[in-house]
């Protein structure tokens, strides 16, 4: 295991044959529960990337390296995997020969994890951060619109925001005023009605990383 509590990550590899096949309970030295997990494959990739949030319901998992809805199956990530010292995988998960998983809690003023509901319009949701994102990915939850898009203020250093990459996949960059955002001091505000990120009444997962942490960032 390799970890930072004060940025609230933890990486852990493990080895199936330790575990016989069953579901898998590591010990993360967050100090806190974890809000976000990506499973990752690193022997041979036979079966792919997989994704817990907070935010999902119960024993749903997404698909790292596709751009489909979440699934229901605890096998993946049982309900409540995650406590302020462990975080369990399930057994389709265990399943493989070595893998490592990434875990992320939630900094106040360095990252945060949580959703928001779409609107539909130009005049797009707000979502709080308590900091300006320099990093920020989202998913819709129950839909491939989209995929995980990724918006950064490397690339894309003035609002309105319109650059995006996709981590599931190896496309070049698009620059689209039909895919903008503002990534403002404490927050982002989405500045498309498209379904991709603002779908009327839908969910979508997010996580952000700030700008400037534990600092307070400035709005441009």
């Amino acid at each position: 295991e390799k970890y930072n509590a004060s940025a609230g990550v933890s990486i852990i590899d493990y080895y199936d044959s330790e575990y016989g096949g069953s579901a898998i309970t590591l010990n993360h030295s967050l100090g806190a529960a974890p809000e976000f997990a990506i499973a990752f494959d690193y022997e041979g990739y036979t079966s792919g990337h997989y994704v817990w949030h907070k935010d999902l319901s119960s024993g749903n998992y997404l698909k790292f390296h596709t751009n489909s809805a979440q699934s229901s199956d605890p096998d993946y990530f049982p309900a409540s995997p995650a406590t302020a010292t462990t975080f369990t995988l399930g057994t389709s998960i265990s399943a493989y020969t070595q893998s490592h998983v990434a875990l992320f809690s939630g900094v106040e003023g360095y990252s945060k994890f949580g959703k928001y509901i779409g609107n539909s319009s130009s005049d797009g949701p707000f979502v709080y951060t308590g900091f300006r994102p320099r990093f920020l990915m989202i998913k819709r939850v129950n839909s491939s619109d989209g995929g995980w898009k990724i918006m950064d203020t490397a690339r894309d250093p003035h609002n309105v925001v319109t650059k995006n990459l996709y981590a599931h996949q190896s496309d070049d960059e698009d620059d689209l005023t039909s895919h903008s955002i503002d990534l403002l001091s404490n927050g982002f505000k989405w500045r498309t009605s498209g379904n991709h990120e603002n779908a009327n009444g839908h969910d979508y997962i997010y996580a952000a990383f700030a700008e400037s942490p534990f600092k307070h960032a400035n709005a441009r």
